[in-house]
């Protein structure tokens, strides 16, 4: 595999930090309100999953495949609920468009839940997507809705009969390879809490290799890590200034002038009336010194005399409280010492020199950004890129020796000995003057300092200085500001190829097979021997995180929670997952049987909203070990963050905290300023993994079997049975290659008539 490209200021993190451990035991001990070690998360500005208020069924169903494509199943399902309850396809419409609608319906209402776990409402769902289908014309949308009540009969025939016939089994799979290789990955990817026993030993017979290949395909070390970089601000130009003084500084200026000439004056007769020899050389000292002081001195006092925004930002904090603007500062400051200390030399003797070399670029370069980007309204994280590129400008430049000034401590002697020399000038004169007449020396050493303390006020010497030296100021300021310019294509170029956030989802669910697969070995079981399985992941500890707007959060690192149910008790694994590279480390295993299992708890924090008044959200008054009961997601209530706790009775649990304020108050802040409501939080991972463990928990060995007694019950209201025989198949020909190459396509080979949108996530976010 070919090195995956990367910036050119992008450094690898140190040995400590890569393998540092994502923490230790099976408690989350984050706290609650945030977690702790998250950074800021970047959002990117794409309309994937935006629906207006006004939208129509037709737009309501491609949001909902959307959110398909990128695993939000609960979000999907209720989408094509709405639509079609507006009207948008009926069961009088034979139409190809009535059949997609009846497959992603399916889909939705089985994905990412357990087959034996489904209610009513969802076998009602699945009854009305059979109707829409039933007269619809022999398409690919026909053959994947067959399929997937195939795979449902199945289900029933082998949970009655306690098998399934071979012969069956083939027909099912070999209609199953025939379908289009993406509704071949969706059902894969999305059914994967269903396609069990026998359904997984054959899928994995083909699949395993194909799984291990698509999980770090289409360059995913190479591109997942530019999901969580700002989309780069566009560099602006540093303004070099005209010097200009206003009234008040002309007045200074001028009144400051005339009294240090006045007592310059004064000074000179009083010395000459005693000693012209006394004269002339404090004269020449003065004189000659005096001007090496003003020749060095702009060049070591940058923030004085450089004609750009350099003020220091406590002055600007004191001019605007508002937190915004301190809080880009601070992450300026912030950032620009990172990106230094991260290109300084590894020898301990360079370090300090490289330190001391670069201390006023970076004072330089923090005060310029605060100053020209903080009140723009740009994030913060959108200007590290800018940053990073100078910092690796100013480590080219140290390693050709170009940062090294050799004639800084010239200017520095240069500064001293003329200070010295004024002194000394001074110092020779004023005995003559005391001579001459003490009282006109203290009126001309009066006017003197009075004189130089209006100039400085007045910033008489700094016009002068940026009036002779502003074209070159301005002349160097272009030349940077167009290799910024330049510096910012290439980084839109680097990120042109950043991954969407369905191929997001899309890698997390291959890591979710092989995770299986993984624990599943570790523990000596096959896929008969596991009756269902649930995943729960959380954000690793600082890691970094990134969504499309509307869209879950996507972390840079995960703490992956399997769980195995099997016949006689419950395997549970947790992994640290480097989502960028795949790599899964830090494993954690448990294994309990059914009777050591004491509790399981799902506590909600929030905020219910209640004819206009607001109560807190408490747990629930259900006691341990209850099942919670299904119901439609409460949109008066905004859900801060979801405590999982599993205790086992010898004193041991699990504990896992799911948060959804950060992420909800961001998409309120971003989103209701277009006029659009901000969605509650998708929980589709959630739903299907805290069902099955809270059943486990409250009917212990025997919940399989009375889950399976509640579902038969929804699914067959009355006398009706659920499924009407299924036609055979239509003969199709065999589509070229091996049949039982796998149900996984190329990335890139939709349907033609898929409507699925092949561009990416577009936004904005920092530096790697």
């Amino acid at each position: 595999m070919s090195e995956p490209q990367r910036p050119a200021w992008w450094r690898p993190p140190s040995p400590a930090a890569r393998n540092a451990a994502p923490g230790s035991g099976a408690r989350n001990t984050a706290g609650r309100d945030f977690r702790a070690g998250i950074v800021a998360e970047n959002i990117y500005g794409d309309v994937r999953y935006e629906v207006r208020q006004d939208a129509s069924p037709a737009e309501k169903f491609a949001v909902a495949k959307n959110y398909i494509a990128g695993g939000r199943m609960r979000s999907a399902e209720e989408l094509i609920r709405e639509a079609v309850a507006n009207g948008f396809v009926s069961a009088d419409d034979p139409s190809s468009l009535a059949n997609e609608v009846a497959y992603y319906w399916t889909l939705t209402v089985l994905g990412d839940r357990s087959f034996d776990l489904l209610d009513k409402e969802q076998f009602d769902q699945i009854r009305q997507a059979r109707d829409l289908a039933r007269r619809g014309p022999g398409d690919q949308w026909n053959d994947a809705h067959r399929v997937l009540t195939e795979l449902i009969d199945c289900l029933e025939t082998q949970e009655e009969r306690g098998t399934l016939a071979p012969e069956r089994l083939d027909a099912f799979f070999a209609e199953f390879q025939r379908l289009n290789p993406v509704h071949r990955e969706e059902i894969r990817r999305h059914l994967d809490m269903i396609l069990s026993g026998v359904f997984q030993d054959r899928l994995a017979a083909h699949d395993a290799e194909t799984v291990r290949t698509e999980r770090i395909g289409d360059d995913r070390e190479g591109r997942v890590w530019k999901f969580f970089e700002p989309v780069p601000a566009e560099p602006l130009r540093v303004p070099v200034h005209w010097p200009a003084l206003e009234l008040a500084q002309w007045t200074m200026a001028i009144w400051g002038a005339v009294m240090a000439v006045a007592g310059l004056v004064l000074a000179a007769v009083l010395v000459a009336s005693v000693s012209w020899r006394t004269a002339v050389v404090s004269g020449v000292l003065l004189l000659v010194f005096g001007t090496l002081t003003a020749y060095v001195a702009p060049g070591l006092l940058p923030i004085r005399y450089a004609p750009t925004p350099t003020r220091d930002p406590r002055g600007s904090r004191r001019r605007s409280q508002s937190p915004e603007r301190r809080r880009f500062a601070d992450h300026v400051h912030g950032s620009v010492q990172r990106q230094y200390a991260k290109r300084a030399p590894s020898s301990p003797l360079q370090r300090p020199l490289w330190t001391a070399a670069t201390r006023r670029t970076r004072t330089t370069l923090a005060n310029e950004i605060i100053e020209v980007y903080g009140d723009k309204g740009i994030a913060p994280t959108r200007i590290d890129w800018l940053i990073a590129w100078h910092a690796e400008e100013d480590e080219r430049a140290w390693a050709a020796g170009k940062v090294r000034d050799p004639k800084r401590l010239l200017r520095i002697a240069g500064l001293a000995a003329g200070v010295i020399g004024v002194v000394a000038a001074w110092y020779l004169a004023m005995p003559q003057m005391q001579w001459a007449h003490p009282v006109i020396a203290n009126i001309a050493m009066g006017w003197l300092l009075v004189g130089v303390v209006l100039l400085a006020v007045g910033r008489a010497d700094v016009h002068l200085v940026r009036h002779y030296t502003h074209r070159a100021w301005r002349t160097a300021y272009e030349k940077r500001f167009v290799r910024e310019g330049q510096a910012y294509r290439r980084r839109l170029m680097l990120l042109s190829n950043r991954p969407a956030d369905d191929e997001m989802a899309r890698w997390l669910d291959f890591d979710k097979i092989y995770l299986k697969t993984l624990a599943m070995n570790q523990y000596g079981l096959s896929s008969r021997d596991v009756i269902a399985h649930a995943f729960l992941t959380e954000a690793a500890p600082n890691c970094r995180r990134a969504r499309v707007s509307n869209g879950p959060s996507r972390f840079s690192a995960y703490a992956v929670w399997v769980f195995l149910l099997t016949g006689s008790g419950v395997r549970q694994v947790r992994v640290h997952l480097d989502f960028p590279t795949g790599i899964v480390k830090d494993q954690q295993r448990m294994a309990f049987r059914y009777d050591s299992l004491a509790s399981a708890r799902t506590t909600e924090y929030g905020i219910r909203f209640d004819d206009g008044r607001r109560e807190r959200l408490l747990p629930g008054a259900q006691g341990n070990g209850h099942r919670r009961e299904v119901r439609a997601p409460d949109k008066s209530a905004l859900v801060f963050f979801q405590v999982f706790r599993l205790s086992l009775v010898d004193g041991k649990y699990i504990e896992i905290t799911v948060e959804n304020l950060e992420e909800w108050l961001l998409r309120r802040a971003g989103e209701m300023r277009n006029g659009t409501p901000a969605e509650m939080p998708d929980t589709s991972d959630l739903t299907g993994a805290l069902s099955i463990l809270e059943a486990v928990a409250a009917d212990g060995g025997e919940w399989i079997m009375r889950a399976r007694a509640r579902r038969r019950r929804n699914a067959a209201p009355g006398s009706d049975a659920l499924w009407p025989p299924v036609p055979p198949p239509r003969p199709r020909p065999e589509p070229p290659g091996d049949p039982l190459a796998g149900p996984y396509p190329a990335r890139h080979s939709p349907p033609s008539d898929d409507g699925r949108r092949p561009d990416g996530a577009n936004g904005e976010h920092g530096v790697r």
